[in-house]
This record gives C-alpha cells, structure tokens and sequence, in this order.
C-alpha cells in the first residue's frame, strides 16, 4: 500500500495513558455542520475546542510562510488555537522520529510542510466521517488513536481507497484499518479516505482520535484564513 502506513505502539505505556487522559477530558463541541466531511449532525463527532499548531522545524520558519498576513502573535492569542509546546507535543515527536519513513507520503518537514494543524475528535455511537481527500494546503494528513481499549466489533474502521483522487467520491476498492489504541496512521495527500460508523455495541465508549494534517509552506497563509472562516461558521451556528 503505497499511499497509507501505519506505526503501532507509538508512544510509551505511561506516555498514551497521559495522552489518552488528556484527550478525553479536552474541552469539545459539535464539529461543524454543513462541511464536506460531516454531514449530518446526529451522525458527527465532536471535537476539541482547541486547534493545534506545530511547527515542523521551528516556529521561525512557520512564521515567515506567514510574511505579509498574520503573525504567528496574533494567531497565538486566538482563544481557540494553542502553538506549540503544548501537551500534544509527545505525538508530534513520534511523528517526528518517522520523518525519514514518511516522507514518500507527506514530502520532507520544513521543505515540502513547514508545519502541523491538528484537533481532538470523539466519534460516540453512529458517528462517522463520509468519503473525502482533505483537499485543501496539505501534503497529507495523519490520525493517531487516542481511546484505552478498542474491540474490532465496534466499528469505526478506517477505510481507504489505492488510487489517488482529486474529487471526493468513493473509491471501487481499498482497505481498512482498526482504531486500535495508539496507533499512528499516515495518509498520503489525495487519498480517498473516511471513517465507518461507531457501532451500537460501543455503547457509551467513544473513537477517540488526534487528526491532522502536514501544511504545505505555500498554504499556512491560507490555512490562517480557514481557521478564520471556521471561527465565523462557528459564530453563525444555531444556538
């Protein structure tokens, strides 16, 4: 599979458990609706109120794929985004350390992304996210399981497609993979991809998730720009 691989085991035991605990008790809300991924707002995941900023070699080099927009000041002073060091910095690491391994997939950190824009997702009974490419200013894009325990009957595979594709529709035939618990999987750019429902059987256990995606460095000034329309969807949100 040339377009997706996966690491198991990523972080140490103590390590996820303070992850896994840090995730669950993030601050969420609804994600929001009417977007291409989340359809209906019965069957979508909640996520973290916060999003996260990683920079792939330093915070200078983030900041001059800035020059002539915001700076990277303003952005830290958003209530809603937190820039790196923050508590998500042990799962940004482990990417780190696989930078060599991944970089037929997402390109080299600091050459072909200059940094990493992610959020907390909690996937309860039903929810699922529908066929998409995470088409936008990324090289690819990454999610790392969060939850303690996972059994393969509750659903919520990871399913993707072989060929590349600029549109969001299905592919005719691909894999899957499990949540299983701190598992990273990585996402070649332009990869049909989505998540199955959370079964019933899960009961009141959530799929819970770090994603996010490598930005390219000609497209962090327009990631700014959709953090920004994000924050005015969020405003315009029914109360």
């Amino acid at each position: 599979m040339t377009n997706v691989t996966w690491f198991d085991d990523v972080l140490p035991d103590e390590a996820f458990r303070a992850f896994h605990r840090y995730a669950e008790d993030l601050e969420k809300r609804p994600s929001i609706y009417g977007t291409n991924i989340w359809q209906r707002n019965d069957e979508n995941p909640v996520e973290s109120r916060l999003t996260f900023l990683s920079p792939a070699t330093s915070r200078q080099q983030l900041e001059q794929s800035l020059s002539g927009g915001v700076s990277l000041a303003e952005i830290s002073r958003f209530d809603d985004v937190a820039i790196s060091p923050t508590a998500l910095d042990a799962v940004v690491a482990a990417i780190a350390e696989r930078a060599s391994t991944i970089a037929g997939l997402v390109g080299a950190a600091g050459e072909d992304w200059a940094g990493i824009v992610s959020k907390v997702y909690a996937y309860p009974c039903r929810a699922k996210a529908v066929w998409h490419t995470d088409s936008g200013p990324y090289s690819g894009a990454f999610v790392f399981y969060a939850h303690d325990e996972w059994d393969k009957n509750w659903g919520g595979q990871f399913l993707f497609g072989d060929e590349q594709r600029s549109k969001d529709d299905a592919p005719h035939e691909g894999h899957f993979l499990t949540p299983r618990p701190n598992r990273l999987v990585v996402i070649k750019g332009g990869t049909p991809h989505m998540v199955a429902n959370v079964s019933e059987v899960a009961g009141a256990r959530s799929r819970l998730s770090l994603a996010g995606f490598f930005v390219r460095p000609d497209g962090v000034q327009r990631l700014v720009q959709e953090l920004m329309k994000a924050r005015r969807l969020r405003d315009e949100q029914p109360t």
